[in-house]
């Protein structure tokens, strides 16, 4: 889902945990503001389902520092990546074949990034699926008609994408 979101996906996953929490605990947050801003509070969601382990009474290996740190550090590297690329298609932009290497390094550093986002995340939702005791995740494990129609645009831009590049070739 995030991938074909082009990371949309994970506004609306911290919606909906940020949600979950203010159902459950009844505090006044306001998870669409949580969501917009989730670099700024996404320890504060996962600091929550830690404390909830510990209360609980249960126990679970992960560190919540170590996983925002992980998506912060991730952000900031694509950040500096796509400012650096930038600079070298300018200066590429009279050759066709470095046009068409840049396009393609573009491409696979945002599949990385992605790709981390997408690790980084799992770990998270496992976290969470684990203290709602839904460890392999099955309650919302299938997608929907809505999940594919949110998915459709993004899997053809992807694919018009890939298409550019191939033909840049």
């Amino acid at each position: 889902m995030t991938i074909c979101t082009f990371g949309l996906y994970l506004t609306y996953w911290n919606y909906r945990n940020w949600a979950a929490y203010k159902r459950a605990s009844g505090d006044e947050v306001i998870p669409f503001l949580r969501a917009l801003f989730s670099i700024f509070f996404l320890y504060a969601l996962l600091q929550r389902v830690d404390r909830a382990f510990q209360a609980s009474g249960r126990t679970y290996r992960w560190s919540p520092g170590l996983l925002v740190l992980g998506v912060v550090g991730v952000f900031l590297i694509a950040m500096s990546i796509n400012f650096a690329t930038l600079d070298t298609q300018l200066m590429l932009t009279e050759s066709p074949e470095g046009q068409g290497r840049f396009l393609l390094l573009a491409y696979l550093l945002s599949l990385l990034q992605f790709a981390c986002h997408v690790w980084l995340h799992g770990k998270m939702q496992r976290a969470m699926n684990t203290h709602e005791h839904d460890t392999p995740g099955q309650t919302n494990a299938r997608l929907t008609w809505a999940n594919w129609a949110w998915m459709a645009p993004g899997i053809l831009i992807w694919w018009l994408e890939l298409l550019a590049v191939i033909r840049g070739f």
